[in-house]
């Protein structure tokens, strides 16, 4: 093909994709659909189509209508998904029976403290090569405070003083 031919096609493929966008943008951005000219063949609305026209858009707006007061702010709840609920009194009397005599019957377990990260913001206990911060708890008992050198553990009314040996 002779170069004229192979820039005259080109010419014309330009034009035809430059015709193709400007039909589109013009469809999408411009034209609305509801600005169509009225057929002007059709005859106009009757009266009975009139009114039933205005029936359904009366109906459509009835549903619509709510009958919940929109100013009124329902109470917002923030829950830790995490934590269980609460149990009520009378089932949580019974369960804390059950623990006691279950604590009762258990022996101290060896705790090893490995050492202790304090901060300002917060501190972190290691025993038994578990991180536990203070309210953590391990083997039923509940970390109550974290020093340079020492933790407390509490269950129940037991109390527990861990110490951190130097092996120097």
């Amino acid at each position: 093909m002779p170069p004229d031919k192979r820039e005259k096609i080109k010419f014309l493929i330009v034009i035809a994709l430059a015709l193709i966008m400007v039909t589109v943008a013009y469809f999408r951005f411009w034209h609305k659909k509801g600005n169509a000219a009225p057929d002007k063949l059709a005859a106009p609305p009757s009266q009975a189509e009139q009114v039933a026209r205005e029936m359904t858009i009366d109906r459509q707006s009835d549903e619509r209508v709510d009958d919940r007061p929109t100013d009124v702010a329902l109470p917002s709840v923030k829950r830790d998904i995490f934590r269980p609920l609460k149990i009520p009194s009378a089932v949580a009397s019974r369960t804390k029976k059950n623990k006691t005599a279950k604590l009762k019957q258990t022996p101290v377990p060896n705790f090893k403290l490995g050492g202790t990260i304090v901060s300002g913001g917060e501190s972190i206990a290691i025993i038994n090569d578990r991180y536990l911060r203070t309210g953590d708890s391990i083997a039923a008992f509940k970390v109550v405070r974290i020093e340079e050198n020492k933790v407390q553990l509490v269950s129940g009314k037991k109390k527990i003083e861990l110490k951190m040996i130097n092996d120097e």
